[in-house]
């Protein structure tokens, strides 16, 4: 094999490997993007989630300040009570 010959195969492997190593650089920005839209996507799911909770608790409270879950003890004990 001639000079040329063995400087022409160094620059056809060194070609294929730049296009190689851009093709994982691709291929890396791609999922990069991707966790980004997915991160997104839950994070904005979670704090509708928590707005809903919000409301849900707000609804759940009564004007006294009583914890939900005392309110709803002590609804319960007073139909209990008025049953004969």
């Amino acid at each position: 094999m001639t000079d040329s010959g063995i400087k022409g195969s160094f620059a056809i492997r060194i070609a294929r490997r730049a296009r190689a190593l851009d093709d994982y650089e691709r291929a890396a920005r791609v999922v990069l993007r991707d966790a980004e839209a997915v991160t997104r996507c839950i994070g904005g799911r979670l704090a509708e989630l928590r707005e809903q909770d919000a409301r849900a608790r707000a609804l759940l409270a009564d004007s006294s300040g009583l914890p939900a879950c005392a309110f709803l003890l002590a609804l319960a004990d007073a139909l209990q009570d008025r049953q004969p």
